[in-house]
């Protein structure tokens, strides 16, 4: 029989314990490839990005004008409904620059994530690895649960989790 170490103990646990998978261990490779998968998908769901063609929030298939056989400016066929100085609620600029204001909220914290642990500043870049991941994680929180956002000090209550599981992975 193999042995499995202490730490891998305390990752497994918490894993069932946070309802990431279950107890039935014949069923935990499965259900982790569907829980990242939907993690991916929640990401590219989530995440705005006003330069690229959505539906969810406005169209925005054209960010600017065309020139026509006169050579004037005129707005192309396809029409902007969308300005990167809206106000409106369902902007999608006014969106992408709420999610840039909670992003650089959650930076500030996450960049002093454990100053002591040589794991979240490998490699002494100013952003690691393991600061893009806690950044993410804690934005597709804030995302999600809109009630709650984003609380200074979350970023603490993620790194042990994070930790774990990232060095039994």
């Amino acid at each position: 029989a193999e042995s499995t170490s202490m730490p891998e103990m305390r990752a497994l646990y918490w894993k069932i314990l946070l309802g990431y998978i279950s107890t039935d261990s014949s069923t935990w490779a499965s259900e982790q490839a569907i829980k990242r998968q939907n993690y991916r998908q929640l990401h590219l769901e989530i995440i705005t990005d006003p330069h690229r063609s959505t539906s969810s929030v406005g169209k925005v298939e054209s960010l600017g004008p065309t020139v026509s056989a006169a050579t004037d400016l005129t707005t192309s066929r396809q029409e902007v409904e969308d300005h990167p100085l809206s106000n409106d609620s369902g902007s999608v600029w006014k969106s992408f620059f709420a999610d840039k204001d909670l992003t650089s909220q959650i930076s500030l914290d996450v960049e002093r994530t454990h100053p002591d642990l040589h794991f979240f500043h490998e490699g002494g870049a100013e952003e690691t690895v393991h600061h893009k991941a806690l950044k993410r994680i804690l934005h597709l929180y804030a995302k999600t649960n809109p009630r709650v956002q984003y609380v200074q000090g979350m970023n603490e209550i993620l790194a042990p989790i994070y930790y774990v599981f990232a060095k039994c992975s």
